[in-house]
């Protein structure tokens, strides 16, 4: 599995629909969090996934938040505690954005594959490819 395969797999695997446009900002945030190694979620990463969702930054961060929202609400606990701990699991207060990109972005375990270098490349909601070219780290 590429490593956008596994973070799509995660994702489903919290309770995230793909067919929702939260879904989507997710994904696409989650896995340029890892490409540009932690960059600016607000300043740079927003922007990039809202350019290519033909959307606004504040658009992407409400889609992502709200659908993190949803599924830490819906989500069993020993899927979250996979992900974010057991301590973390058991509070009722969902991650932030940035919490969730931390956790699946960057991965203590080895778990998800080391990215390439290449490009992220995958499909959106309505079938069109979407490219994110690899981007400075906000300084």
């Amino acid at each position: 599995d590429t490593v956008e395969q596994r973070l799509a797999q995660i994702l489903r695997e919290l309770g995230m629909r793909e067919q929702t446009i939260g879904y989507q900002c997710a994904l696409l945030t989650v896995c340029l969090y890892r490409e540009t190694n932690g960059a600016s979620i607000t300043k740079i990463i927003y922007h990039s996934v809202a350019q290519q969702l033909n959307s606004e930054g504040g658009n992407v961060e409400r889609n992502m938040r709200y659908a993190v929202h949803r599924a830490w609400d819906k989500c069993d606990k020993a899927v979250l505690a996979r992900y974010f701990g057991e301590a973390r699991a058991q509070d009722k207060e969902p991650p932030s954005n940035r919490e969730l990109c931390a956790a699946l972005g960057v991965s203590p375990t080895g778990s998800l594959p080391p990215v390439t270098g290449q490009p992220v490349l995958f499909a959106n909601a309505a079938g069109t490819a979407l490219r994110i070219a690899n981007s400075s780290r906000d300084k």
